[in-house]
């Protein structure tokens, strides 16, 4: 079914190139392994109805089932055919499925792996789009912002300021300075 195409085929072989015959015949075993697990272990729902109300959408949906047990329950199937069907499915071990198809897919990848080798491009750092945290270039108010170490000295984002001093009543540990070429140590 041409709507299964994602949720069944490319989840389990993805959208790679397979153009060899090695590749070919892992892929038939691949989907003779995974129509076992679709169709007996794998249960869907199917939309019953459909209600639209102005712009709001309402679905309903029967009760989850594999395909095998909505083949065992339609009355139109012959008992041979369901005969054959339950025969089928009690011989099946779905973790042995499971185990034998992600071997067979990990198999796949290798071999894809191995056709197109990554080409090895010379690694560069981004340049940065913005200044680190403490390294702002301009503060908002145009005013340089300088902060107090400890012993009473100040520093600015480039480096200590031995020429500034705390402004007198001010019980913060910052200082502005404008940056007028004017201006000179406080």
């Amino acid at each position: 079914m041409e709507q299964k195409n994602w949720s069944v085929v490319r989840r389990a072989v993805g959208y790679h190139r397979y153009d060899t015959e090695v590749e070919l015949a892992l892929l038939n075993q691949i989907y003779a392994l995974l129509r076992l697990q679709t169709n007996f272990f794998t249960p869907s729902q199917k939309l019953v109805e459909k209600h639209r109300v102005g712009a709001k959408v309402t679905k309903r949906y029967d009760t989850a089932a594999t395909p095998y047990q909505r083949v065992l329950a339609d009355p139109g199937i012959s008992k041979k055919v369901k005969t054959a069907l339950t025969r089928e499915y009690e011989s099946l071990k779905p973790a042995q499925i499971r185990r034998d198809l992600l071997d067979l897919q990990d198999q796949l990848l290798d071999l894809v792996k191995a056709k197109y080798q990554p080409t090895k491009l010379p690694v560069k750092p981004p340049s940065p789009t913005r200044a680190p945290t403490r390294e702002a270039t301009k503060t908002p108010s145009g005013h340089l912002d300088v902060r107090q170490q400890g012993g009473g000295s100040f520093e600015t984002a480039t480096g200590p300021c031995p020429g500034v001093r705390s402004i007198p009543g001010d019980t913060g540990s910052r200082a502005t300075l404008p940056l007028t070429p004017s201006a000179g140590p406080v």
